[in-house]
């Protein structure tokens, strides 16, 4: 499932042992990968880059879109 964020928001990338905050923008579309460890957080794919998102975020500021299939 994809979602198009119609508000800008923060999600988590993670390397390692590292987290870092990063920016969703408005007009992002990401993709829904699966759960996460943390039911509170969804992974999802932005621009190639796997990063977890609130759930609350995604369905609050984010609109699902059907994918076509050709």
């Amino acid at each position: 499932m994809r979602y198009r964020i119609h508000s800008s928001t923060i999600a988590l990338t993670v390397s390692g042992n590292h987290q870092a905050a990063c920016s969703v923008h408005k007009g992002d579309v990401v993709e829904v990968v699966g759960p996460s460890a943390d039911e509170r957080f969804v992974l999802v794919r932005l621009n190639g880059e796997e990063l977890y998102m609130f759930q609350a975020d995604l369905t609050q500021r984010g609109t699902a879109e059907e994918i076509a299939l050709a």
